[in-house]
């Protein structure tokens, strides 16, 4: 049957000449393939939500796991042949890697029943119900995002946008998301009307597709959205809208009245809600440079020093403050110490009626120049109050390192060289700081179960481990960071917990590529940290630490890494997805 319609369609395109204006006629079999994908597609959840699917696809990685045909809907529904499964392998083809081959042939076939296939992968945890971490909902939700990212035709894109207004409320959810990759200002008043749903989640997926489609005519509607919204996980994605939207203005854009509108709105924000706010909110008016964020500003250095210790532990960050006085300068041009409120008031009384905002050209330096910090790690600058080392403890850490002991002339091991710096970074801290360290190998482990005081004592106790510590094992990534997002200090009071953490800023330290782990590919590893972390606003700096003799080592030990993206690179997307910075260190000494 099959291959008589194949005929047909052949002797039928051949008989019609190739300057007739008819359309060429659609293939039976052409419709089939796109049944049988959108079909594929909803088995392919259905096994995925009653954890029959390998998902993430570490078993088979980490324990020789044989996976049968029958697991694969493509194979058994005839859309990938079977000989592609013992051609490749388990480590080529897994149930994640069918699901993103799956996605991109509904995006090319751009139907709206391929739409509502994709909507459906893309829309799994976006309800905001618990799903089962083990499942990585963000992991699976992201590969139908992607793919709708993918369609291109205004039949596929109007039916994302009826979705949006019309859909369920989890179809809406994931419409919204979507619709936002066509930038297309049409599309502007359904996502102005879901920025007033009665749906946390329909406001907030509002908020993260004006992300994606930056509509300037969109920009009023989010200030106003601001002085409206009382939910601090919807007002931080309307920041990052209005941020993600005057970061593609040209400069000379016909929009000053409505950004000194979204000026007013997030100042007035400041102080009010959280640090994960306030610091979304200093970035917002690092965008606008208005002359009124200055006594803000100003206000907010002020708390900080009247503020106690239980507050400074759940509800402030040293990130906010940094950034705040780091703006104050940029603005100003003025350098009173951070910790002196008073001689900003002084000032700022003196010139506020004739206050101009510096060119952001003429104080770069002089910014650069007083920008402090209580000490760094590999060079990188410790600017939270609460932080957490995230280190490498797997074998390969006992290789040798370019660094070299003075006294002897001979490199010395990696995990000497992070021992130095962990000691380095932690003893600089200030008393009223906290810290932590989160280690891994082939499992991950926390030093403390919470955050300790970077008092005398603490400081010793930790020098005492890590001196102790011997690297040994594989290479877990995923589950340090997994650890990390549910570190707290020794208290819990205030709103710290609506984030689950008071962790604000994070440094981590690697030599090689993920092995282990509940998450070893490192594409996964982005996309879960992306959904983790997108409202702790964690700061992710990261450290890759290569040897001389590394790559000869690696070969040696015959491990076998399928995976695209390597540890350096997934060390580099991990600070620049996360506001962090990323460094490999060069050669150094070690003066002992």
């Amino acid at each position: 049957m099959i291959w008589s319609t194949l005929l047909n369609c052949v002797l039928t395109s051949a008989i019609l000449p190739a300057t007739n204006p008819t359309p060429t006629p659609v293939c039976v079999a052409d419709r089939a393939s796109e049944d049988v994908v959108v079909k594929a597609i909803e088995m392919w959840l259905k096994l995925y939500r009653t954890g029959k699917l390998d998902v993430p696809d570490e078993g088979a990685l980490t324990k020789g796991k044989p996976r049968s045909k029958k697991t694969f809907v493509s194979i058994k529904l005839g859309i990938l042949p079977e000989s592609r499964l013992a051609a490749e392998g388990p480590e080529a083809l897994t149930h994640f890697r069918e699901l993103q081959e799956l996605c991109k042939r509904a995006a090319k076939l751009g139907t709206a029943e391929a739409v509502d296939a994709l909507i459906e992968v893309a829309a799994v945890g976006a309800d905001g119900k618990k799903v089962d971490v083990t499942l990585v909902p963000s992991v699976v939700s992201q590969v139908g995002d992607e793919a709708l990212s993918e369609i291109r035709s205004d039949a596929a894109r109007n039916r994302l946008a009826e979705l949006a207004k019309s859909g369920s409320e989890t179809e809406r959810i994931a419409a919204l998301r979507a619709l936002g990759w066509g930038k297309r200002e049409e599309d502007r008043p359904t996502f102005e009307a879901a920025l007033g749903d009665e749906s946390l989640e329909v406001r907030r997926a509002a908020a993260k597709g004006l992300s994606r489609a930056v509509l300037p005519n969109a920009i009023e509607s989010l200030a106003d959205r601001l002085q409206r919204e009382e939910n601090e996980l919807a007002l931080g994605d309307c920041i990052d809208a209005l941020v993600a939207t005057i970061d593609t203005l040209e400069s000379g854009e016909q929009h000053q009245r409505v950004l000194r509108r979204a000026a007013t709105s997030a100042i007035r924000l400041l102080g009010k809600h959280s640090w994960q706010v306030d610091l979304a909110t200093i970035q917002l008016m690092e965008r606008v440079r208005a002359a009124d964020s200055v006594p803000a500003l100003i206000d907010l250095l002020q708390r900080w020093v009247e503020a106690d210790d239980s507050s400074k532990l759940g509800e402030t960050s040293g990130l906010v403050r940094e950034s705040a006085y780091e703006l104050l300068v940029s603005l100003s041009g003025a350098t009173f110490p951070k910790d002196r409120p008073d001689q900003w008031k002084e000032w700022w009384e003196r010139v506020h009626d004739e206050f101009k905002v510096v060119d952001l050209a003429e104080v770069k330096a002089k910014q650069k120049a007083h920008r402090t910090s209580t000490g760094s790690f590999f060079g990188i600058p410790v600017r939270g109050s609460h932080v957490l080392f995230i280190c490498d403890f797997s074998g390969s850490m006992e290789w040798p390192s370019a660094d070299v002991d003075e006294e002897s002339g001979k490199q010395i091991s990696k995990m000497e060289v992070a021992r130095r710096e962990l000691k380095g970074a932690i003893h600089s801290m200030a008393a009223d700081g906290h810290f932590g360290l989160v280690h891994f190998a082939t499992d991950a482990e926390a030093w403390n179960k919470k955050l300790l005081e970077a008092s005398a004592a603490n400081k010793k106790k930790f020098d005492k481990f890590i001196d102790k510590a011997r690297p040994l094992g594989g290479t877990n990534v995923w589950g340090g960071l997994k650890i990390g997002f549910d570190m707290k200090g020794n208290k819990t009071e205030g709103k710290v917990e609506r984030y689950d953490s008071n962790v604000d800023e994070i440094f981590i330290l690697s030599d090689g590529a993920p092995s282990f782990g509940e998450i070893i590919d490192p594409e996964q590893i982005l996309a879960a940290v992306r959904q983790a972390n997108a409202h702790r606003r964690i700061r992710i700096n990261t450290v890759f630490i290569e040897g001389p003799e590394d790559e000869q080592k690696m070969k040696d030990s015959r491990i076998r890494y399928p995976f695209t993206m390597s540890g350096k690179e997934l060390m580099r997307r991990l600070a620049e997805q996360n506001g962090g910075i990323y460094i490999e260190p060069g050669e150094t000494r070690l003066n002992r």
